[in-house]
């Protein structure tokens, strides 16, 4: 006779009553068909976290740009702009647009104190924008005595990545172009402790970069960390999307484990 899959009927739920999605002996009633999840990270997420893509380590900041742009810093010479923008979002209802003039370049960044020395992530959400020349995700922390400088920089014209401007780690980049639909994600990780970095996950692509140096030098300034993104173009616009770069889900974390 084939197995005929229990079901359970439980009468009573409430305010201080067991909690009958967690199996026994916290709710001392079989649960059935019922899937409970000890998962913190998958719970924020299906209650709207955009901390979706690579779920390790502790955020310690988040942005998608709900509530407009306070936190940060805009640079943008004549003709360029940073804005807010509903047309394009990886979550939410809005991302940041950033919209260079020919030959120039702008950028949006943060201040923020970190808690503690260690490896730290950097996310960002991006559309693949072949019309931009260079766009570019620094990191930086300030001890007090050391600075410590990072910097990967995607280059969509030539499908290449690159590590402090000058380390080529892939020139083969195949993500899909110039559809402003699709957000693209990308971490870089970090060890202050160390003053090299970790690893660089784009979308579902992770590289071992940990050979490579942060730039160090003897500073006095005060301790704080600080994130730069930077959207760079070199000539005229370029069909179909021009020169514009949207930027969603900023987040970052600390107490990233090592690489296995």
């Amino acid at each position: 006779m084939a197995e005929v899959e229990r079901t359970f009927s439980v009468n009573s739920r409430g305010v201080g009553l067991p909690d009958y999605s967690q199996s026994a002996p916290v709710g001392q009633v079989p649960v059935g068909p019922i899937y409970s999840s000890g998962d913190v990270a998958e719970l924020a997420v299906r209650l709207g976290s955009p901390n979706s893509h690579d779920r390790r380590g502790n955020v310690i900041f988040w942005d998608s740009f709900e509530n407009g742009f306070p936190r940060w810093r805009l640079v943008h010479l004549a003709g360029g702009t940073i804005e807010l923008s509903t047309d394009r979002c990886r979550s939410g209802s809005t991302s940041l647009k950033m919209t260079p003039n020919d030959n120039d370049f702008v950028l949006a960044d943060i201040f923020m104190p970190f808690p503690t020395l260690g490896l730290f992530g950097f996310e960002t959400s991006f559309v693949w924008n072949e019309g931009i020349e260079q766009l570019a995700f620094s990191p930086s922390l300030q001890t007090g005595e050391i600075n410590y400088k990072g910097s990967v920089s995607i280059r969509p014209s030539d499908h290449s990545i690159f590590i402090q401007g000058t380390e080529l780690i892939d020139n083969t980049i195949t993500l899909s172009p110039n559809n402003d639909y699709l957000f693209h994600t990308l971490k870089l990780v970090v060890n202050y402790l160390t003053g090299k970095f970790v690893r660089l996950i784009l979308d579902s692509t992770e590289y071992d970069i940990s050979r490579y140096d942060l730039i160090t030098y003897a500073s006095t300034a005060s301790p704080q960390l600080n994130y730069v993104i930077s959207v760079e173009v070199g000539g005229a616009v370029v069909f179909p999307l021009n020169h514009v770069e949207y930027i969603d889900d900023v987040i970052i974390t600390q107490n990233e484990p090592p690489n296995t």
